[in-house]
């Protein structure tokens, strides 16, 4: 059973880093607002930082003509993501609740 308990503090750790690593990279991210540019085939998004415009291609063809908050990389302005709460917060959240979950029922079988 302390294996197990071991394995499952591994895994929980794992976890838990995982989402605490996601939720770091996205913190030091910049928002923007871009708007939809070009055809239904061919969507992207327009963003400018310090004068100059990227683009950031989007797979959703009901977007066209509206803006839209984005996210960019300080270090890599060009790489860029939609500012979705759900893909904001939702991963590292739940990643750091399972990984804070199996932690402490790993803690839990080796101390029992």
């Amino acid at each position: 059973m302390v294996v197990f308990g071991v394995i499952i503090i591994i895994l929980g750790g794992m976890a838990f880093m995982i989402g605490w690593t996601i939720l770091n990279k996205r913190r030091d991210w910049m928002k923007n607002t871009a708007r939809v540019l070009g055809l239904v085939e061919e969507d992207r998004i327009v963003y400018e930082v310090d004068g100059k415009s990227y683009a950031l291609r989007v797979t959703s063809t009901n977007i066209k003509g509206r803006s839209l908050p984005i996210r960019y990389s300080l270090q890599n302005p060009g790489q860029a993501r939609v500012d979705a709460p759900l893909a904001t917060w939702l991963a590292p959240a739940f990643f750091m609740l399972l990984g804070s979950g199996l932690l402490l029922t790993g803690i839990g079988m080796v101390k029992g």
